[in-house]
């Protein structure tokens, strides 16, 4: 049986559910530079807002993109956190789908070629939109996308799901079935088990369901792409148009 919660849980919980993902316990973090056993303990008991400079540091010991667990948090994601070229969304979205017809030593390729051109620092992005991530997992599943510069049309093309279904998604209309969740997931380079638990539903007691037919790496090379200039992404472009 699979349950979502009414209401989004506070960060206390969704801390310990990530926890409980990695078999950790709050000990283990606080043995980490820049985490302390205390300031910790009183996040998983909601007696403290997480701050963006204690979400950096948890993001690194979970191993999770800190513009992912700022957006959860309810954070603006800061400039130097988001795509380098925002404008872009369309070049994205078309090696998608070129990458998504490709072999996949042709995928590995490109995910290679795309961070050999990652700048030494990373590249503001132009938009300097400061806007608070809004509640629930429509507007949790917005903020991952912008994290990843990936259009609809881009995730519906990586995780098989009907640009329709993801509309209802993303307006909140329809809370996110298991295997959407699983799809997206991979589509977005999360590990299942951490959308699940960002997004207050309960793991499915069979575990979790592969219904749609993602394509290995996909999710990565969205990710790869993000410190890319609108140039640089050009670049990639062309690899992937003249594939070897």
């Amino acid at each position: 049986m699979v349950t979502a919660m009414s209401d989004a849980p506070g960060f206390g919980v969704l801390l310990q559910r990530l926890l409980d993902n990695r078999g950790l316990y709050a000990d283990h973090l606080a043995r980490l530079p820049d985490l302390d056993r205390d300031e910790l303990e009183l996040l998983l008991r909601g007696s403290l807002e997480p701050h963006p400079v204690l979400l950096r540091a948890l993001a690194m010991a979970l191993a999770l993109r800190p513009a992912d667990l700022l957006a959860a948090a309810g954070w603006p994601v800061p400039p130097e956190l988001r795509p380098a070229a925002p404008q872009a969304q369309a070049r994205v979205t078309e090696l998608v789908l070129l990458a998504r017809g490709g072999e996949p030593a042709e995928l590995l390729r490109l995910r290679r070629f795309a961070r050999s051109l990652w700048p030494a620092r990373p590249e503001p992005p132009t938009s300097t939109d400061d806007t608070v991530p809004g509640a629930g997992f429509g507007a949790l599943l917005s903020c991952l996308m912008a994290n990843r510069n990936l259009s609809a049309p881009g995730l519906a093309a990586i995780t098989g799901l009907p640009e329709a279904t993801l509309a209802r998604l993303l307006s909140g209309d329809r809370p996110p079935a298991p295997d959407q969740l699983t799809a997206l997931a991979e589509a977005l380079d999360l590990r299942v088990d951490d959308l699940f638990a960002l997004s207050g539903t309960a793991l499915p007691e069979s575990g979790v369901i592969y219904a749609y037919p993602v394509r290995p790496h996909l999710g990565g090379l969205v990710g790869d792409l993000v410190p890319l200039s609108a140039a640089r992404l050009d670049w990639v472009l062309a690899a992937a148009h003249t594939p070897r």
